[in-house]
């Protein structure tokens, strides 16, 4: 991989890592007060967290039945 291609990805990379953490600061920020904040937060990100792998597992079926086959770029 070249310097240019492997500078291309990580410029597509930075957005997408952006929203993430927008989303996760949005959503440990989202189980209101109290003396359970901590609880509620780590509740709130591992609810988050199961519904992004679910998601990208239908996204990767999605491609593959259409006959886009994932693979690992390194």
């Amino acid at each position: 991989m070249t310097l240019a291609a492997f500078l291309a990805e990580v410029w597509i990379m930075i957005p997408v890592v952006f929203l993430f953490a927008i989303g996760f600061g949005i959503t440990v920020q989202s189980g209101g007060g109290g003396n359970l904040r901590v609880t509620n937060a780590m509740g709130n990100l591992t609810k988050t967290i199961a519904v992004l792998a679910v998601c990208l597992a239908l996204v990767i079926a999605a491609q593959s039945f259409a006959g886009y086959r994932m693979g690992l770029n390194w």
